[in-house]
């Protein structure tokens, strides 16, 4: 039945402080996805598993397409949620987002999972606004052996992964993986057919650890991977003036190449050094996007005397991307472009009473080409009165730096037709602006974890947030040309601006409850309110509130029937929200009850039959919808059966 109540609470976490620490001794909220939680999940993809964490918020726009941010402000775009693999940042500089049908990895060598909700800033920099994902894969010394996997279903039409692991010399490891995935496509609502959004990739890599003497180790991994989704995109032409929907599909690639090297003199002090390379490249019908990154991570960690511990480090990193402008309506000026990040942080733990009492302090500096020197200290107490009590609680600032989209994007999204004689038809343009500045918070936390039995253990969050300079769009109107003119067309200008104030607040509880050794129960409890106000555009601030769950639940049974055979039960319910179209036109995504059933016969030693039922109550349902299209898509009932061998 994996870990115990105690283990738990003693997971060893990095991603709250950079370096090693149980999660009882966190001043964070934080929350871990063990291997077992995804094994016993049923999900196939990462942001699947995400939706057992509590106060992130995680929905299906399409079959290829989701919405997943942390304590507010979701969408496809969504920006103020840094996601790594490995210690590898995922985002993409044009947006500042991650797009996540490009993400994923084989499951099975998913170490685990760790989720910080709220600002991670001061060790991790900028984007780190409302947290954090790092996806931790296992050390090669612990995947030795051969794995194969395969399956299929209604709407996970085909998948397999491969490892192979070894051992090199006495103190290496290497595993080599692949993964091949194939979804179907949704509904979309209201018209019967299919939603052109099925979503094929394929990807591959290698990892390498070594441990070179007993204080020195080494880490060499790698990635490539292609696929291509089925999307429907409009193009917009100006004379004559109007919209063609078309279905080109997008296809990426993509690789990267990581090097790590970690020198440990003691248990308190050791040093660190990162450096990667990773390329993506996205081709669409309105745009091409390559992108280029090389990142530079070094970090100390040492003790000052008897009561305090210093983390410091500096890192740099370069992006170029190249935009190719395929069509008039859709373009970034410059096309190409190279920027630079330079970081510098100091945090400071200091012992105010010895094993039940510590002050955490610090700041990172970072210079960068929109908006110059970012600050982003925090404070953060931690109190363990006892071992299985703990309070803390935290004041962070974070910003969210401006993107290529904020500063330099020019897009003709959509076109109304004329309503009648003399009127004229309609263009909205959203445009970047070089004034552009970065988004701003200041957070306030605080939050206390118990394991209250052998039996029961609880973990409860809780925020107040205040954000400003946070981006809307300035609305500006060009009427039409003059009538002797061919074609006179209105225009609605959307402008990149500065100008929402937001204020959140909310509160996060998670607990974990084991009334028999084969049996554990794992809930989670979300709410979350949000107030906005823009000086811009009143319709976006509103759609920022309005796109928010007030409430989610998430209950998980997962229970061992004998020796070789278990059930696992999820249930989930999500609050309606309200999603503004490109069109301006409100939809309405109605509250939804979800229910995933797993059942798992181990039929031989290393041999295991699986068997997945996903959204068994409501069936078709909504989740979001996309701020690039017109239409809602249906998330449907989905079965699936899986072969795993392992030996």
């Amino acid at each position: 039945m994996g870990l115990t109540l105690e283990d738990l609470m003693h997971v060893r976490v990095t991603s709250v402080s950079k370096k090693e620490q149980s999660v009882a001794n966190s001043a964070a909220a934080i929350f871990v996805i063990t291997s077992e939680d995804l094994r016993r999940s049923g999900a196939t993809s990462i942001p699947e598993a995400l939706r057992m964490v509590p106060g992130l918020e995680v929905a299906r726009i399409n079959s290829n397409s989701w919405a997943v941010t942390s304590r507010g402000f979701n969408g496809l775009f969504a920006n103020k949620l840094l996601v790594l693999i490995d210690g590898r940042s995922v985002y993409t500089p044009f947006f500042a987002g991650v797009n996540w049908e490009m993400q994923d990895t084989l499951l099975e060598d998913i170490d685990r999972i760790e989720v910080i909700r709220g600002p991670g800033a001061t060790i991790w920099g900028a984007n780190a606004v409302n947290g954090v994902i790092n996806i931790i894969t296992r050390s090669a010394h612990d995947t030795t052996g051969t794995l194969l996997s395969a399956g299929g279903g209604n709407y996970e039409k085909a998948f397999a992964g491969a490892r192979y692991g070894t051992t090199l010399g006495d103190d290496g490891a290497l595993r080599i993986y692949a993964k091949y995935q194939n979804r179907g496509e949704s509904e979309v609502k209201g018209s019967g057919v299919g939603g052109e959004d099925a979503w094929e990739t394929a990807r591959g890599g290698f990892r390498y650890d070594s441990s070179l003497n007993g204080r020195d180790t080494v880490t060499l991994q790698g990635d490539l991977h292609g696929g291509r989704i089925d999307d429907t995109e409009t193009l917009i032409s100006l004379n004559p003036i109007g919209s063609t929907t078309v279905t080109p599909g997008i296809s990426f690639v993509g690789s990267n190449l990581l090097g790590r090297f970690q020198r440990t003199f003691s248990d308190a002090s050791d040093i660190y050094a990162q450096l990667y390379y990773d390329h993506t490249a996205r081709y669409m019908a309105v745009l091409d996007e390559k992108h280029d990154t090389i990142d530079l991570e070094l970090q100390h960690r040492f003790p000052l005397g008897s009561a305090q511990e210093i983390i410091w480090g500096a890192g740099y990193r370069f992006n170029h991307d190249r935009f190719s402008n395929k069509e008039a309506g859709l373009k970034l000026s410059p096309a190409s472009r190279g920027d630079s990040l330079y970081s510098v942080f100091l945090q400071d733990d200091i012992t105010l009473y010895p094993e039940r009492l510590h002050l955490i302090v610090g700041t990172k500096l970072e210079h960068n080409d929109y908006s110059g020197i970012e600050v982003q200290p925090s404070g953060r107490i931690l109190w363990t009165p006892d071992d299985r009590h703990t309070v803390w609680g935290a004041v962070s600032r974070a910003v969210r730096t401006p993107s290529r989209a904020d500063t330099t994007l020019y897009n003709n999204a959509s076109v109304t037709p004329a309503t009648g004689p003399g009127s004229s038809p309609t263009l909205l343009s959203v445009v970047g602006s070089p004034s552009f500045g970065a988004e701003g918070v200041v957070a306030y936390e605080a939050g206390y974890r118990a394991e209250l039995a052998q039996t029961f253990s609880l973990d409860l969050a809780t925020f107040y947030n205040r954000y400003h300079d946070v981006g809307d769009r300035e609305r500006g109107f060009i009427p039409a040309m003059a009538p002797q003119q061919r074609n006179p067309y209105n225009t609605i200008l959307l402008t990149a601006a500065n100008g929402t104030r937001v204020t959140s607040y909310g509160a996060e509880l998670s607990g974990e409850w084991r009334p028999v050794p084969r049996w554990k129960v794992k809930g989670a409890y979300t709410f979350i309110n949000l107030q906005a106000e823009s000086s811009h555009d009143p319709r976006g601030a509103g759609n920022l509130e309005d796109t928010v769950p007030a409430q989610q639940f998430s209950l998980r049974s997962m229970t061992d029937l004998g020796r070789d055979l278990s059930l696992d039960l999820w249930g989930r319910y999500v609050d309606g929200i309200s999603r503004a179209l490109p069109n301006s036109r409100g939809v309405a995504i109605p509250s939804y009850v979800g229910l995933d059933v797993r059942l798992s016969w181990r039929v031989l030693p290393g041999v295991e039959l699986t068997a997945v039922g996903q959204n068994l109550v409501e069936g078709a349902h909504e989740e979001f919808s996309s701020e690039t299209s017109q239409a809602v898509y249906l998330m449907g009932r989905s079965f699936y059966g899986k072969l795993t061998w392992e030996f």
